[in-house]
């Protein structure tokens, strides 16, 4: 089967292709806009206007339209994410808002999007695999940046509505002008409440950005962004065999879901020196609390005991860099610095669970608050990140880039807890060197090979470190660290055809091992023992079949591997001593990955459109043992807008049309194994601008 999928995308690479080219430009490899095609770096985009088309509920519905992305929907906005690696909670990405991370070290959040306003947003770019030397830990496997909505330069102000079949409402609102020469601003709102298709799955958002824009002079401007989230999000629980086929909308935990709050401010100061130089600084604050959350792998059906967490942070840093650009050669230098302090805390109680039993099932209906402090600390990240990043073009085919980054950063912790097994006050610090190298060559017209190695690595969280008090080694652990080489063609065919296509090899090494003491179920250790590998094949395809007719292909191909990986007699419930799974795969990863988008735009639809989308995911193993596969679903999905009139734009989603039984993932779980994917549903809205 491999060998087909493989066949069949380099079979493709010659019959059609994406739009790659030459007019798309990027900001997230460098900070400053240039042309995709003058980047070594594997990443996509999807621009607003597309965002506006596919208006997502969820960001899974616009972000899986870049190849070798996979975000799954767990009800709400939350999700995982699988970015050359499988479907995993782990900290393997870093994500941005205009650029500046979302999160502080240490304090990753699978669900991070859920944290960011999507659908209002102006671009999304994704670099696959580390980043450049502008960014440090967490971006290994990949960076998602999120751009807020463009300042306009005359009045702009549009109100939307729209009501889904699942109970879903949202309203969105823009407004933004230009006051004067100096002074331009924009404000989004954005309000989503929903009761969630499965029982007990409620929902609701509320996000603000607000951007300034200060231009007082043509060497000197200042852009402002405010950018507020509120979500309370229900738990959701995956299911059995048996119910998730006839009857997935039923929820064994109606226990009240988490409060997340967030809030960022960021002023990004840019001084032009002249034509070929400037300086950027971006002083910013950041919070981030989640209180509530009853971690769902605590619950047992054999037990009462579980746990609720209350933790968060906030950060005072700044990103600063100098950029020149050079005649000579067309060179480019990009020389940065950058600083955060995060103190934050983190505390986890012990709670007695209320379990009710019917027809062999377990729901878990309540909980109360023991006042037992499992963990109870305050600790305090501390990060100094010098970085050099320097193009040039020593031949007009060949170009070159180099980049090296420096990361010096330190954990402090307050213990609060009177625990003698507890870690006591402590300081940890970690120095990594994260060197990059790329090239591009212009092999034929309209043509290039491209290729990279880059570094990257992802620190210790807070959680590893200093939640784990029957470890004492844990504070002695290091980052984990991931090699990545690329290879890539991309180019135009004819005036109608795009292609690019990316091979890549990458090797994760001391990554974190948790197990438990075989001897003492209770206790948890950590270590630097795990390595991983991950290889795989990326497409993007575009085709303009005529002037009111396009089709779109992302699709992915990939394998991950254990190549040393000793969980010991605690692997999983009776493993023998020694367990090992090397050379198994890793469970969650698909083997691939692909989206059919046609899209038809005629004339007499004035604007408007109708898309067909496909979605075709492939099987995977659900566990690390390699017994069981999940054989992956095919989703339809269709689209359209239609302009009533110059200000009135009505449209619908109709997601999962041919209504076909999925999962948004399989676990090995025993006893809830399957998350169930959305139903056929619907979506109606219309969005008038004044």
């Amino acid at each position: 089967m491999n060998k087909i999928i493989l066949a069949w995308l380099l079979l493709c690479i010659f019959a059609i292709a994406e739009k790659v080219e030459n007019e798309t430009f990027v900001i997230t490899t460098t900070g400053q806009e240039k042309k995709i095609t003058d980047s070594s770096i594997a990443i996509g985009k999807i621009e607003g206007e597309e965002i506006e088309t596919v208006r997502p509920a969820h960001p899974s519905e616009v972000t899986n339209r870049i190849s070798g992305v996979i975000i799954n929907n767990l009800g709400g906005e939350s999700h995982f994410t699988s970015i050359r690696n499988n479907l995993s909670t782990g900290a393997n990405y870093l994500f941005l808002e205009n650029g500046v991370p979302t999160r502080s070290t240490g304090y990753f959040n699978h669900n991070a999007l859920r944290e960011i306003n999507v659908p209002q947003a102006s671009a999304i770019e994704v670099i696959r695999g580390p980043g450049s030397a502008l960014y440090g830990s967490d971006a290994m496997h990949g960076v998602i940046n999120v751009l807020s909505g463009e300042i306009p330069e005359e009045q702009l102000l549009k109100i939307g509505a729209e009501y889904g079949t699942t109970e879903w409402y949202r309203h969105l609102i823009t407004y933004g002008d230009r006051l004067n020469k100096e002074h331009a601003f924009r404000f989004d709102l954005n309000q989503t409440f929903s009761e969630g298709w499965r029982d007990y799955s409620d929902y609701t958002r509320h996000s603000f950005v607000g951007q300034w824009l200060w231009t007082p002079s043509a060497d000197f401007e200042m852009k402002t962004v405010a950018s507020y989230n509120f979500v309370d999000q229900s738990s959701v629980s995956g299911l059995s065999k048996e119910d998730w086929k006839h009857d997935p909308r039923e929820n064994y935990y109606q226990i009240p879901g988490r409060d997340v709050e967030s809030f960022r401010l960021s002023a990004k100061m840019t001084k032009y020196l002249n034509d070929e130089s400037e300086i950027n600084f971006t002083p910013y604050f950041r919070q981030s609390y989640t209180d509530g959350l009853i971690p769902s792998w605590k619950l047992s059906p054999w037990s009462s005991a579980g746990e609720i967490r209350d933790s968060g942070f906030q950060s005072y840093g700044a990103l600063m860099n100098y950029t020149k650009n050079f005649a000579k050669w067309d060179s480019l230098l990009v020389v940065g610095f950058d600083f955060d302090y995060s103190p934050g805390e983190y505390e986890v109680e012990e709670t007695f669970v209320d379990r009710e039993f019917s027809d062999g099932r377990v729901f878990f209906v309540d909980y109360s608050r023991t006042g037992n402090m499992i963990y109870d600390f305050e600790s305090s990240y501390t990060s100094y990140s010098p970085y050099v990043h320097f193009e040039t073009s020593p031949h007009e085919k060949l170009r070159l880039d180099f980049g090296l980054r420096f990361d010096y950063a330190e954990f402090e912790i307050d213990q609060e807890l009177n625990d003698p097994d507890a870690i006591s006050d402590d300081t940890v610090s970690f120095d990594q060197l994260s060197p990059k190298f790329g090239f591009i060559y212009d092999y034929a017209e309209k043509h290039q090979l491209y290729g990279s190695y880059r570094r990257g690595f992802r620190a210790p969280s807070v959680g590893s470190l200093f939640a784990a008090p029957a470890s004492e080694k844990s504070v002695d652990l290091e980052p984990t660290t991931i090699d990545s080489f690329d290879l890539g063609l991309r180019g135009q065919l004819t005036d109608k055809l795009f292609y690019n296509l990316t091979a890549y090899y990458m090797e994760k090494k001391d990554d974190i091992i948790t197990y438990r003491d075989p001897d003492n179920p209770d206790r948890d250790f950590a270590s630097n023992n795990g390595e991983t590998s991950h290889k795989g094949i990326e497409l993007a395809l575009m085709y303009e079949i005529t002037d009111e007719l396009d089709l779109k292909i992302s699709s992915s191909w990939s394998e991950h591997k254990y190549e040393e990986w000793d969980l010991g007699r605690s692997a999983y419930f009776g493993a023998p001593e020694g367990t090992e799974l090397e050379g198994n795969e890793l469970e969650r990863a698909p083997k691939y990955y692909q989206t059919y988008i046609l899209d038809y735009h005629p004339q007499w639809m004035k604007g408007g459109s109708i898309e067909l989308e496909v979605i075709n995911m492939g099987s995977y193993y659900t566990n690390s043992q390699n017994d069981d596969k999940y054989k992956g679903y095919e989703l339809v999905n269709i689209r359209a807008q239609y302009p009533i009139t110059d200000k009135l734009n009505v449209y619908g989603r109709f997601i999962n049309i041919l209504d076909r039984h999925n999962t948004s993932y399989t676990s090995s779980s025993s006893t809830t194994p399957y998350r169930p994917g959305e139903p056929q549903s619907m979506y109606l809205g219309f969005e008038y601008s004044f």
